[in-house]
């Protein structure tokens, strides 16, 4: 593989080709339908990576990546009255499907409505409203998928463990009588189906602590979907004192067992904890997520940082089949009027993992300003042999030129997959700003 990628990019840096756009539009037929260009439904998944398993994880560096397969996903598209019309896989989507005009929304989801509780399974929904129009085109928005179920975490502090008999645990049920056993050795998140009218979990407790069998049951209130629920059992007195033996314990009176109950909001990505991103093109169509959540893109402070691009429309994902047959350059012209401060470049793609990307001489993620890094000391040359701008050529710069288009080729052969390119630039004002190029292979 490693001979084949160096073998494609000497080929590629030796193309050149002049800038140009897809305005290709479909003539359509009749005064009262219209089309909707499936391939312009980008999903973005909020918060993959807290709540896929780490082991879902495919890139490996600086950052652990979870990349959100979508092929799977199901598309519907409804009419005004709520009526599902069309329905697909987002793999097998039509191209261009003909629709009356009028109002429609298309509903994305991770999978069927879940009716049940289960372990690890999470399910993502969002959904995005469009028009059509006679005799148009119609492109749709990004479309948000967040947490639509409810993650619930359960565990037992170690010293309430050693204080026991081994016979702790929790039901946790809902009000429809679902439920799901935790233990001390069970790590896994159960999920939670967020019917109509549920606002409350049960938590049973019981085990054997210090010799007393002890039960009791607490609520977990004002629960919804998109939660995470973090139930943890701890001891109440010190452990190394044993306790009178109390028999059954009042949950707000007990001396044994304490129970703490956290929340964290998925239904968003919360900025304290690792970036998240779900970067999933469409097999068979050009449908990568258009932003990149994993890395969301800063506010920009008036016009301190600008980009601009031969490829004119920043927020489209280009199919790759198509860029090279059109001859397109895939460029991105930087101004900063304060001077570069930092400029970070983060290779994210199904076809060039970290372990691909290593055999180049790179990392998913380097600052351009300052390539050096301990893990990669060669880096720096590296870029510079592939015509990446580093060093002097960018620190201070108000004015800097990004090409990526030699690498597209190297794409193309590598096969189906996104691949997205996010440059972040900070300037000497301590203003940021991020974008994204991606491409997309059928």
């Amino acid at each position: 593989m490693k001979a084949k990628i160096f073998s494609i990019l000497a080929s590629a840096a030796m193309l050149t080709g002049v800038a140009s756009c897809d305005s290709y539009e479909p003539t359509l037929n009749g005064t009262k339908e219209g089309k909707l260009n499936t391939a312009s439904i980008a999903v973005e998944v909020s918060n993959a990576e807290k709540i896929i398993n780490d082991a879902a994880a495919t890139l490996k560096g600086a950052r652990s990546r979870a990349v959100v397969d979508l092929s799977g996903y199901i598309v519907t598209v409804v009419d005004a009255n709520g009526q599902p019309v069309k329905k697909w896989t987002y793999s097998q989507m039509p191209e261009l499907p003909t629709f009356t005009e009028g109002s429609y929304t298309v509903k994305v989801t991770s999978g069927e409505e879940p009716v049940t509780a289960a372990w690890d399974a999470p399910w993502f929904r969002g959904e995005k409203s469009f028009t059509i129009k006679a005799d148009e085109v119609t492109d749709v928005d990004v479309v948000k998928c967040t947490l639509a179920n409810i993650r619930v975490t359960v565990k037992f502090t170690d010293d309430l463990v050693k204080a026991s008999a081994g016979d702790l645990k929790a039901v946790v049920r809902s009000e429809d009588a679902q439920s799901l056993t935790y233990t001390p050795s069970e790590t896994r998140s159960g999920y939670f189906a967020a019917v109509d009218g549920l606002v409350t979990l049960s938590v049973a407790f019981s085990g054997t602590v210090y010799g007393t069998e002890e039960k009791f049951t607490k609520a977990v209130t004002d629960v919804d979907a998109g939660q995470h629920r973090i139930i943890t059992f701890g001891l109440k007195n010190n452990p190394n004192q044993p306790p009178v033996p109390s028999g059954q314990i009042d949950p707000t009176e007990g001396i044994n067992v304490r129970t703490d109950v956290t929340d964290e909001d998925l239904t968003v990505d919360v900025p304290f904890e690792e970036d998240v991103l779900d970067p999933s093109g469409r097999p068979g169509q050009e449908g990568s997520n258009p932003n990149d959540p994993e890395q969301p893109t800063p506010p920009v402070a008036g016009d301190a940082v600008k980009f601009d691009s031969s490829l004119g429309d920043l927020s489209k994902v280009y199919d790759i089949d198509e860029f090279i047959a059109d001859g397109s350059v895939a460029d991105l012209k930087v101004t900063v009027p304060a001077g570069i401060a930092r400029m970070m470049v983060k290779i994210d793609s199904q076809v060039l993992p970290a372990e691909e990307l290593g055999s180049l001489g790179l990392m998913p993620e380097f600052d351009l300003v300052n390539p050096v890094n301990p893990d990669n000391p060669d880096m720096g040359t590296k870029l510079t042999e592939m015509g990446f701008p580093i060093g002097d050529d960018v620190k201070g710069k108000t004015y800097v030129e990004f090409d990526i288009t030699g690498f597209i080729p190297l794409l193309k052969e590598l096969g189906a997959g996104y691949s997205n390119f996010v440059i972040t630039v900070t300037d000497n004002d301590g203003n940021t700003a991020a974008t994204t190029l991606r491409f997309n292979k059928k």
